[in-house]
């Protein structure tokens, strides 16, 4: 999360019951520039190298022991959405909803950018 120069970026975590055995964390990201909110452009017009460094990232991740669904490139295009990201001191951070390209017990799968 960031607070620095006029831009506030940060996240919320909200825990939804959905009757089964586990309920799921949903994250939204938010973040605002001077009072507005700011949409990143990059997130969209980079989004194939973006989808390309996640898939690079949970390789070397499951050649570690994590769990991923496979196959790993379909659930990361099929999931990538432009407004799942905040920023930090170190740039863009890209996450996944819970359940959609990992197992439950991995939680929110997060994802530090290099563009």
């Amino acid at each position: 999360m960031l607070n620095e120069d006029g831009i506030l970026s940060l996240y919320i975590d909200r825990y939804e019951f959905t009757g089964g055995a586990n309920g799921v964390t949903v994250r939204d990201g938010d973040t605002w520039e001077a009072g507005f909110p700011l949409r990143l452009k990059v997130m969209e017009s980079n989004k194939r190298k973006i989808q390309r460094q996640v898939v690079d990232t949970i390789k070397q991740r499951q050649s570690g022991g994590e769990i991923y669904f496979e196959p790993v490139k379909r659930y990361v295009h099929k999931y990538y959405d432009p407004k799942q990201y905040y920023l930090t001191l170190d740039g863009i951070t890209a996450f996944y909803q819970e359940i959609t390209i990992a197992p439950h017990s991995s939680g929110i799968v997060t994802f530090p950018l290099i563009l």
